[in-house]
């Protein structure tokens, strides 16, 4: 056989490998029922994400979303849980809702309507990968208010920032 003959179709080939990985992400959806750990994840997220209260989610590569329904008695017991992370700034975003939540590719139907979720993912494939002062893992929890939860049941811990529009009564 002729090396000429055969080196040019196994470069496009190699070419075509080398880009796909680059360009082709791993995305997949979450329904209820447990979740395996990930190597990637810190210490705690596990946990959060198999709580009962856990219906759904998705995750692109290694950023993760968790869709919860409940109740302000739910929702409170979770940010507790939340509260004990260690290795990432904890931020909680309130929102008047309710939300609906389509998913980050077209040929997907499913469609989520969360009361919160839970954004997690390693600074390496977070949006603020780029920024010098990002920590090495993010979270944020975005509350949907004023539907299943209304804003003055909510009890934030104190080590939980809250970064909003939606005020907050001083109750």
């Amino acid at each position: 056989m002729n090396a000429k003959r055969l080196a040019h179709p196994t470069c496009g080939i190699v070419v075509f490998l080398a880009v796909a990985s680059v360009t082709f992400a791993l995305a997949g959806v979450y329904g209820p029922g447990p979740i395996g750990k990930n190597s990637s994840w810190i210490p705690g997220i596990e946990e959060l994400a198999n709580r009962a209260d856990r219906f759904g989610g998705y995750f692109v590569n290694a950023q993760y979303v968790f869709c919860y329904r409940g109740e302000a008695k739910g929702l409170n017991d979770f940010l507790s849980q939340y509260s004990k992370l260690a290795g990432t700034p904890l931020v909680i975003y309130l929102h008047v809702g309710p939300k609906n939540i389509s998913l980050p590719w077209p040929d997907q139907t499913a469609k989520f309507n969360p009361d919160w979720t839970l954004y997690a993912s390693p600074k390496a494939w977070s949006l603020h990968r780029n920024e010098r002062d990002a920590p090495n893992f993010i979270t944020r929890v975005d509350v949907w208010v004023d539907g299943s939860i209304h804003r003055d049941e909510i009890k934030i811990p104190s080590n939980i920032t809250l970064k909003s529009d939606v005020e907050m009564s001083t109750k």
